[in-house]
């Protein structure tokens, strides 16, 4: 064992003694070079990197940034986006040896247009603007500026027809362009001298129009119009049909003109309200044979003072009276149609209506206010000379004067309560009830008054009803007088014209009918009472025709009348008159000749 140990031990030290005597080598120096350095690549750009080294173990390829650029251990860069990026080149046999350049990777600049062409026409502008990363824009360039130009926002203006490419160009990198074709096609100008026409059936005509190239023609309907291909249009049947003119160049261009084909007009009708308001119009309609026929008409009027009619058959009354319309086919001036309207100048009264309220009366709309009110004396406020006024059913409790002329005064089933005074001449009073205290008289002379078809009962007024004084040319006709107990007609200095009082029924009156004449009067007066029940009256005829001391040989009779129940006198005047009192009915068959005044048996026969 001790053996072993002292052996290994001179070993050891023989080992110690031979290293000691070996001499230390110098460090190797590695190279590392770049035969193709570089500093710029562009987004997408690869590059093989060329170097050397004489490092046998080889160079560890190294990127700063990975998402700038990235290199392959064989040395292919690749550029991935944009920023910088240093690569490196280390020695694998001793690290401490590298080599490194910095590369910087710019922004891959693209351009995109969406199409290859771009058609406009001449004279148009068009804004044509790429699609582009350039953070500094593009620039716009034309290859031929005579058929187009470009302004530097991308407004591209046609100038003649023909074709030129739009270039577009990086400003950022030159190199980047793009470009699309422009085809500038020719301006076409299609102008139709009319856009609309009526034909009859069996016209023909040539379609009338401006174009600077060669166009066809079509019909929407060729059984109402069909055209030729040099554009002749012929009217084949009624209806309507639009023709269109297209250019063979462009057919995006075209013009139309609409056709309407009528049937010839044999005969026309003219239809409408022939009743009209002053003030109103009325549109007249016309019906033409046969269907389809042509409609348009020539309006005429026979007097333009009473109505007009324009062009559309709008008639416009104007004042009362009658007008015939004349319709005239502006196809054939044979064919006439004519139809009379008369004109109304009317107003109504309904007490029950207000402020708003309309009403249709005799075909003819009312609006209150204008035509239309609540009470009569309103009523004769707005009324004009030749007015018809309606009173509508109702209780009139008022006093009113008539102070216009030619004022007819209608009731339907009116009643008036209050005094009436007449103040103007051609006064017609008919239709209505009078009971409480009610009057009618005049307060200055007047002319042609008429009273008709009135019923009058219950009064409670003191005197005359009627009461006219210096009135000529007064008729009082079909009324009824019931439980009068008043004087019922009163006419007192007459001057001129008739005085006709006929087919009044008068019941428990008590002055009848009275005239008495204070002035002189017309050789033409004529004073007619005719068939006139009279019953329960205290006096029933009292004619006096003296003035002064004198007396006129006027036409004067009181024939046909019925006189029963009288209490003082059944008929009386002044001495040595001529009235004629035949053929009356005086109560009995045999006369008591104290009944009568001043009247000569003769003229009671």
């Amino acid at each position: 064992m001790v053996k072993k140990l002292l052996l290994i031990s001179l070993l050891t030290i023989a080992s110690l003694a031979l290293v000691g005597c070996v001499k230390e080598e110098p460090e190797k120096e590695i190279t590392l070079t770049v035969n193709n350095q570089f500093t710029e690549m562009t987004e997408g750009d690869t590059i093989q990197l060329s170097y050397g080294t004489n490092d046998t173990e080889g160079v560890l390829l190294t990127s700063s940034n990975t998402d700038v650029l990235t290199i392959t251990d064989t040395g292919l860069v690749e550029a991935i986006g944009e920023g910088e990026a240093t690569i490196t080149l280390t020695s694998k046999e001793n690290s401490k040896y590298t080599y490194t350049f910095n590369v910087i990777v710019n922004r891959l600049i693209t351009i995109s247009f969406p199409s290859d062409e771009v058609i406009i026409t001449e004279g148009e502008t068009i804004n044509l603007v790429p699609t582009s990363n350039d953070d500094d824009g593009v620039t716009y360039d034309s290859t031929n500026k005579d058929i187009f130009v470009v302004d530097p926002l991308g407004n591209v203006t046609a100038k003649k027809e023909g074709s030129a490419y739009l270039t577009f160009t990086s400003v950022t990198d030159n190199t980047k362009q793009e470009s699309v074709k422009i085809t500038v096609r020719k301006l076409i100008n299609l102008h139709l001298d009319q856009t609309s026409e009526v034909f009859i059936v069996g016209d023909g005509k040539l379609i009338s129009y401006i174009s600077n190239d060669d166009v066809e023609f079509s019909s929407s309907n060729t059984a109402v119009v069909s055209v030729t291909e040099q554009g002749v249009m012929v009217a084949e049947g009624p209806g309507e049909a639009i023709i269109t003119v297209t250019s063979t160049y462009d057919n995006s261009v075209s013009d139309t003109i609409t056709i309407v084909v009528f049937n010839y007009t044999e005969n026309i009708e003219i239809t409408g309200n022939s009743l009209m308001n002053i003030g109103m119009t009325n549109e007249l309609s016309i019906i033409v044979t046969p269907d389809q026929a042509f409609s348009t008409v020539l309006w005429e009027t026979t007097d333009e003072t009473i109505a007009t009619v324009d062009e559309n058959g709008i008639v416009t009354a104007l004042q009362k009276g009658t007008v015939t319309i004349t319709a005239t086919s502006a196809l054939d001036d044979s064919v006439v149609d004519t139809f009379d309207i008369e004109i109304l100048n009317i107003l109504v009264v309904d007490s029950t209506t207000q402020s708003g309220d309309t009403l249709e009366y005799l075909g003819v709309e009312l609006e209150f206010g204008i035509n239309l009110f609540a009470t009569i004396s309103t009523a004769l406020a707005n009324a004009v000379d030749d007015t018809a006024i309606y009173v509508l059913e109702g209780t009139y409790i008022e006093d009113f004067i008539i102070d216009n002329s030619r004022i007819s005064l209608i009731g339907v089933n009116a009643i008036i309560e209050g005094n009436v005074i007449v103040s103007a001449n051609d006064i017609h009073m008919m239709n209505f009830q009078f009971s409480g205290n009610s009057t009618i008289s005049n307060d200055e002379p007047i002319e042609h008054f008429i009273f008709e078809d009135n019923h009058i009962s219950n009064l409670t007024s003191v005197g005359d009803f009627i009461n006219l004084n210096t009135a000529n040319g007064i008729t009082i006709i079909n009324n009824i007088f019931d439980d009068v107990e008043s004087d019922f007609i009163n006419i007192e200095d007459f001057r001129l014209g008739q005085i006709l009082i006929q087919y009044n029924h008068i019941i428990n009156a008590n002055n009848a009918i009275t005239v008495l004449a204070e002035n002189e009067y017309d050789i033409t007066t004529s004073i007619e009472i005719y068939r006139n029940e009279l019953n329960s009256v205290n006096e029933a005829f009292n004619i006096n025709l003296l003035y002064g001391s004198q007396q006129k040989d006027i036409e004067a009779i009181v024939r046909f009348n019925a006189v029963d129940s009288f209490i003082g006198f059944a008929a009386k005047s002044n001495v040595s008159n001529e009235i004629d009192f035949t053929l009356n009915f005086w109560g009995t068959a045999e006369l008591d000749y104290n009944d009568f005044e001043n009247i000569d048996p003769f003229y009671l026969r």
